[in-house]
């Protein structure tokens, strides 16, 4: 997970100047010259008693100790033009400050927690005015459901359904190649782009996981930068609204992006550093009104509306070899282009799709062969009413339970996936054993390492 999230990462190193790679060489030739020497004078001094020395600037041999973020320094007047728009990194904590952060880390020691660096609590701490018992509930509620959704391993897990590349193709958005001056990131969106009927297609909830996830690898990114540079501020959002319309305010549109708006602030506080909107049109305007309620006032500071793009602002903020042609800058980066909803859900077609029913008072079992390493996933769902389901292992470490798990089918697609730990049959059981007056009609689909899996000829009712 790491070594493919720091993958992802922008290759800061690629902008820098021919002079800046010169330097590197002859360190690195300089360096060559004297290991030796260097070598022997270390041990000469660890022999008498001495303390390792530090390598002083000149003596660095390792290329990639250089400061990736060497770009983005910025002298005072430089810090004071950016910091006219956006609101400077956090600094040190103050000592009562430090003091309600060591509370708060008391209060939710307990939680289970994937990130417990002092700038990730202090978002938390930030969101409640520094409350400590305001902040506490509030962490301690997102991460139960971190835990209940799934969500810590989302990085992990979202990649090997076949829906985080259907929405990855659709969606016109960067999160990963621009920065502000200062080296914080920068997250471009083009709203307008897309046919807000793709959700005809894509499930609404797989969708909403889809912003899940992207939320997740933005804070991975953060942690990674606090980690390298002890300081964080948060993301930059520019929102291309051209060509938004009355076409885009369909009801099942409206209601995935007023649940991402309510994650957002219940569980993502002090992410955002700075919202544009950029190219909106009157009636955005209009309905901002309305929308603009599904945020906490803290958030809604943060957000300006601009009718075209706020061109010296956003080159106020950005570097112009970072920032789009279209947005006032020199970079060549432009967002994907959605595809139509015709063709997204031609992509989405599948000839394999199964449908059966499940009587009443019985199972219904499928075997599939697995070697180890494999990832089978799955997505089912019911007519009505819900379902049991389970993926049972060739040698299962526990017996299996008189009731498998049941699932909200009827409601929602019901999408997962296992990594194999061994080769072997494994079996796909669906269980409505405990229903004893309705039977129920299943729509389903297989993959394995996302090539969808046609039917087995292994197939048991009971």
């Amino acid at each position: 997970l790491c070594e493919s999230c720091c993958g992802l990462r922008m290759d800061i190193d690629e902008t820098r100047s021919a002079s800046g790679e010169t330097e590197r060489s002859s360190v690195s030739e300089h360096s060559s010259r004297s290991r030796k020497e260097r070598k022997k004078k270390r041990e000469k001094k660890e022999r008498k008693g001495g303390r390792k020395s530090k390598k002083k600037a000149d003596d660095i041999d390792d290329t990639s100790k250089i400061d990736p973020f060497a770009k983005y320094s910025l002298g005072e007047e430089e810090k004071e033009a950016l910091y006219a728009h956006l609101k400077p990194p956090a600094e040190e904590f103050t000592e009562e400050e430090q003091e309600k952060l060591r509370q708060f880390k008391e209060a939710v020691a307990d939680t289970v927690q994937k990130y417990t660096y002092d700038d990730w609590y202090r978002r938390w701490l930030v969101a409640r005015d520094w409350d400590v018992k305001a902040a506490s509930d509030m962490y301690r509620k997102a991460m139960e459901w971190k835990v209940r959704e799934g969500v810590n391993d989302i990085l992990e897990t979202f990649p090997k359904t076949r829906f985080h590349k259907l929405c990855l193709d659709y969606w016109p958005n960067n999160i990963l190649d621009v920065r502000t001056k200062d080296g914080f990131p920068v997250v471009l969106e083009a709203l307008g782009q897309i046919d807000s009927h793709f959700l005809d297609v894509i499930p609404k909830e797989q969708f909403v996981r889809f912003h899940i996830y992207e939320m997740e690898l933005a804070l991975w990114h953060n942690y990674l930068d606090s980690k390298e540079r002890r300081v964080s501020a948060g993301s930059v959002m520019i929102e291309d609204l051209s060509g938004i319309g009355w076409g885009h305010y369909y009801g099942l549109a409206v209601s995935a992006l007023k649940e991402m708006g309510a994650i957002d602030n219940d569980y993502y506080p002090e992410g955002l550093r700075k919202f544009y909107f950029v190219n909106a049109p009157g009636l955005f305007t209009a309905l901002w009104k309305i929308a603009k309620m599904w945020y906490d006032p803290n958030t809604i500071s943060k957000m300006e509306i601009h009718g075209s793009v706020p061109v010296k602002t956003l080159q106020a903020i950005i570097p112009l070899d970072e920032l789009p042609v279209k947005y006032g800058g020199t970079s060549e980066l432009t967002l994907p282009v959605p595809c139509s909803v015709k063709s997204l859900k031609a992509a989405s077609e599948s000839e394999h799709e199964r449908h059966f029913k499940v009587a009443r008072g019985s199972t219904f079992t499928e075997v599939v062969k697995l070697e180890k390493g494999q990832t089978f996933s799955w997505e089912f769902s019911t007519k009505s009413y819900d379902i049991g389901f389970a993926l049972v292992e060739p040698e299962p470490t526990s017996p299996l339970p008189a009731e498998l798990p049941r699932f909200p089918s009827h409601k929602h697609l019901i999408v997962g996936s296992h990594t194999a730990t061994q080769s072997g049959n494994y079996k796909i059981t669906f269980d409505n054993s405990y229903s004893w007056s309705r039977s129920k009609s299943v729509r389903c689909r297989f993959f394995i390492d996302l090539e969808e899996h046609p039917r087995s000829e292994a197939i048991s009712e009971s």
